[in-house]
């Protein structure tokens, strides 16, 4: 699941660091009212940083927790390069602007995907965990022994990727949703748009575990070249208008 907008502060909860989030992961954000004041701002933290002892994940999740959302605004990533100094990754100015959720189809489904998420987040583990029960009902194989596994062929099989790619992005949205996040706009693609309907509430969760078992099972029953439309090149292609 992608999702895109410009920074909003207003209905996020906090969330604190886990035991084994690394330095080299840690995203330092910071705020000012102007470009001169955000420099400063960004000059202050580098300084503490490098002071003994003080960790920069915990630097972290103070800036975005306990700072004014201010609109001028940066990003320092920690431990980014080989000296070990901060390296701005972003700088802007935030405005209102629409939430789009997109929600993607096969191809993005890997070994192991959500498994952390699980453990780390009881709101995606309940939600994974519903639709998993769900989808089982429509499968030969349980979807989680799948997915946790160690086959990605098995994983890859269109029958069992699509349901998979299904109960992530099922469960990420609910993960999301609980922080506070409302899409103003809601697209998918392939199986992704099953999805999209589902949150949307075109389809009960129910239903849509149904279509997407059976869609799944019915792809995988066709030839491989027949799966996917053929590609036609741009200079072939003709518009009647």
């Amino acid at each position: 699941m992608c999702c895109w907008s410009r920074p909003r502060r207003r209905g996020c909860r906090r969330a604190r660091p886990g035991a084994g989030t690394h330095a080299q992961d840690c995203a330092l954000a910071r705020v000012g009212r102007g470009e001169a004041a955000l420099d400063a701002q960004l000059e202050q933290v580098r300084a503490l940083v490098e002071v003994p002892g003080h960790d920069p994940l915990g630097i972290g999740f103070s800036l975005v927790t306990t700072r004014s959302a201010f609109e001028h605004r940066a990003v320092l990533l920690a431990s980014a390069n080989e000296d070990g100094a901060l390296v701005e990754a972003a700088r802007g100015v935030s405005g209102k602007g629409a939430v789009a959720v997109l929600f993607s189809g096969q191809g993005s489904q890997r070994i192991g995907m959500g498994r952390e998420l699980h453990a780390r987040f009881p709101v995606f583990a309940e939600a994974l965990d519903d639709v998993l029960e769900l989808l089982d009902k429509e499968l030969d194989r349980p979807l989680r022994e799948v997915m946790w596994g160690t086959d990605p062929d098995a994983l890859n099989d269109t029958g069992f990727a699509q349901p998979a790619l299904f109960a992530v992005e099922f469960a990420l949205y609910r993960l999301v949703r609980s922080w506070g996040v409302k899409p103003d706009f809601l697209a998918g693609h392939s199986v992704g748009e099953i999805t999209a309907a589902h949150v949307a509430g075109v389809f009960s969760l129910e239903d849509a575990c149904r279509l997407v078992a059976a869609r799944a099972r019915l792809m995988r029953e066709l030839p491989v070249a027949a799966r996917w439309p053929p590609y036609v090149p741009p200079r072939t292609r003709s518009c009647r208008c």
